[in-house]
């Protein structure tokens, strides 16, 4: 289910284990997101400064679309880099540390870009799969 940024990051969250403990790695998640974001409480957690002012306000007032964009960006921050491919506003998807690409292959290219000679990993079921750290 990648109807929404919500739907997608939850599937790909489970993909954060195959990177390094370092964080060295880059991942790709892919997400037709046609729905945009998800209910409107998203789009305002989009709009916050950073994972300090929404872990504050997390703190305040909890709720699960919050914690989700905070997830999402917290990523970001531990990972070498998170690309996601999708239909989404790319300036939107900048403002949690997200690079926004068109195409999986423009993605794949700047992940080995990144990390010449690293490998691969594939999870097209994401949500269902847990892999053992840095496969």
């Amino acid at each position: 289910m990648d109807l929404t940024f919500c739907q997608a990051f939850q599937s790909n969250a489970n993909a954060r284990a195959a990177l390094r403990e370092d964080g060295r790695g880059v991942l790709v998640m892919v997400g037709e997101c046609s729905e945009g974001l998800g209910p409107y409480e998203f789009q305002r957690w989009f709009s916050m400064g950073g994972l300090e002012e929404m872990e504050a306000e997390l703190r305040r007032s909890f709720t699960v679309p919050g914690f989700v964009v905070y997830r999402a960006a917290l990523l970001a921050r531990q990972a070498e880099k998170v690309i996601l491919v999708s239909g989404l506003d790319p300036e939107v998807v900048e403002r949690i540390g997200i690079i926004p690409r068109q195409s999986i292959q423009e993605a794949l290219e700047e992940a080995l870009d990144t990390v010449p000679g690293g490998r691969i990993l594939l999870m097209p079921h994401a949500s269902q799969t847990i892999p053992s750290p840095a496969c």
